[in-house]
């Protein structure tokens, strides 16, 4: 099978990327823990159902630094295809030395398609998204103090290259590592910088045919919207993942 069209979306990603990167730049760096559940609810051989539950907590397990409740309905189009609508509730706290200036709340909507195929041992998936978003907008009293008041409307693109690989003759082990980039649209939906990129590597095992469980290490690179502002985290991220109404 040919994937130069995968190869060339690659490229312009990490040039997207390299082109966000900018050189007056103020790094802040924080330690994170990520810990997340994401569930399957099969409904037919087409048709299911999934849910995430992501806890993001800064400085160790600290502070908040996110919570995120993400349901969605997903349809198999075939065995490579899988088409995808959703919408995730996101807090945003204040944490680190570039904070927010108060808890703010998201709504966003989102399409998606993921393409899956294999490569020898390895699975690898391209995850496009595209959202819709609603942020809480910030707000100051005339005491000077923040409040949230209405919201700004936003869109976002975002592709995620994972391959994955069994380490084990059983398949029970695996090893996983992705490459996801975040890009800022404008209403015309061109593209206008990076908002974040996610480097991730980690080993998972299969506990059984519906449970999985993932360790692993990554790098959060996110630019403020100032464009001189970044975080460069370094996070651990605990994943716990179930399949329920499995069709064996």
């Amino acid at each position: 099978m040919k994937h130069y069209k995968y190869i060339l979306l690659t490229t312009l990603v990490v040039c997207l990327t390299i082109q966000g990167w900018s050189q007056n730049r103020i790094i802040d760096s924080n330690f994170n823990t990520w810990w997340s559940n994401i569930n399957k609810y099969n409904i037919s051989n087409n048709w299911f159902l999934s849910s995430e539950l992501h806890i993001r907590r800064a400085n160790g397990l600290s502070d908040w630094q996110q919570f995120l409740f993400r349901p969605a309905l997903n349809y198999k189009l075939n065995s490579p295809v899988v088409l995808t609508l959703g919408y995730t509730y996101i807090k945003s706290y204040p944490y680190g030395n570039q904070p927010i200036a108060i808890l703010t709340p998201e709504n966003n909507l989102w399409e998606q398609i993921t393409l899956k195929h294999q490569s020898g041992k390895f699975k690898i998936s391209h995850r496009y998204r595209f959202e819709q978003r609603f942020i809480g907008k910030t707000n100051y009293t005339l005491a000077n103090e923040p409040i949230i008041k209405g919201h700004v409307y936003t869109h976002r693109f975002r592709y995620r290259l994972t391959m994955s690989i069994p380490l084990s003759s059983n398949k029970k082990m695996f090893a996983k590592g992705f490459d996801e980039v975040w890009v800022n649209l404008e209403n015309n939906l061109m593209p206008v910088g990076l908002n974040q990129n996610w480097l991730y590597a980690g080993l998972g095992y299969k506990i059984n045919s519906r449970a999985n469980f993932q360790i692993g290490y990554m790098n959060q690179l996110v630019k403020k919207g100032d464009g001189i502002h970044y975080e460069n985290n370094q996070t651990i991220q605990v994943t716990i993942g179930y399949d329920f109404f499995k069709h064996e």
